[in-house]
């Protein structure tokens, strides 16, 4: 009884972690089709966000903007780039146009926000703001990520929002912050973006309209990058509970005619992987070869 119980368990286990690489590579390519048409329309002269578009900043300031956004897309079309470069590539550049302003993004995790870049940050304010859990006293990232919406605060001394990092906040100079939640397909609440400045202000409407469209671009490279690290994270658990349950698992594609076969395969039968392949004429044979060679197969 038990032994079935723990076979039930481990199948169970397996097909959860194989839903979950399914739907984690489905989104992966969603994404994926976002940013090659965000790249696309970059090409023809436009890098911000199609919906977005018709707020974006006009005259020198725009074009500007308008290069920024090919150079992080193309940054993160390159092999290797890390979310870490493709962020501080695109903060640090904002903050170049907007030479008072600075930038912050946080990913969110399990309601606590983590720091994913901050070009001129002080040390001890990324130190105490990074890993702090969401809510509407821990500054505007805090307050945003909580109720999902854009959060401004024109003065820090003075904003309740600002209650429990207000001393830490103005003693690095922080007088103003306004934060846009960034918020990926099927409304996944990704991360915040963070803008600071050293006086009391509120943001021109020309400045909020080129933030949110530089939101709307950070929320394709972070919804991308993410999904990827998830996607490898979910296939390594995958490889190891197909290790843990000693079975042969399986895995057919119709379309295609192609098996996928598990680890479990080569421990049960002794064959390789690489023997019978991924063709399904032969991995035929090779069944029927494991059948006469006297493997008990279901």
């Amino acid at each position: 009884m038990n032994r079935s119980v723990d076979k039930d368990l481990s199948f169970s286990v397996l097909e959860d972690a194989q839903e979950q690489v399914k739907a984690l590579q489905l989104e992966l390519a969603q994404v994926r089709e976002e940013l090659a048409q965000a790249k696309a329309q970059a090409a023809s002269g436009d890098a911000f966000p199609a919906s977005l578009s018709s707020a974006k900043p006009k005259g020198p300031f725009g074009v500007e903007l308008e290069l920024l956004g090919k150079q992080v897309l193309e940054k993160n079309a390159t092999p290797g780039s890390t979310l870490e470069e493709i962020v501080s590539l695109y903060l640090a550049g904002i903050e170049k146009l907007h030479p008072k302003m600075r930038c912050v993004c946080m990913r969110l995790q399990e309601r606590h926000l983590y720091v994913v870049a901050a070009p001129n940050f002080p040390e001890n304010f990324i130190e105490a703001i990074d890993g702090i859990e969401i809510g509407q006293t821990v500054g505007t990232c805090g307050a945003a990520a909580d109720q999902q919406e854009k959060v401004i605060c024109t003065d820090i001394a003075r904003d309740p929002r600002w209650q429990d990092l207000r001393v830490k906040a103005l003693a690095n100079g922080f007088r103003a912050s306004w934060a846009f939640p960034l918020i990926g397909s099927g409304g996944k609440m990704l991360g915040t973006l963070g803008i600071y400045y050293d006086e009391p202000k509120a943001p021109a409407p020309e400045e909020e309209a080129s933030l949110e469209s530089v939101s709307a671009l950070l929320q394709l490279v972070l919804e991308n990058k993410l999904a990827e690290i998830e996607l490898r994270q979910s296939n390594e658990r995958y490889y190891y509970a197909t290790i843990a349950t000693n079975d042969a698992i399986w895995d057919f594609d119709i379309e295609a005619k192609k098996i996928k076969w598990g680890i479990g395969y080569e421990r049960l039968f002794g064959y390789k992987v690489q023997e019978y392949g991924a063709n399904l004429i032969c991995g035929r044979r090779r069944y029927t070869q494991m059948i006469w060679a006297g493997c008990q197969v279901p």
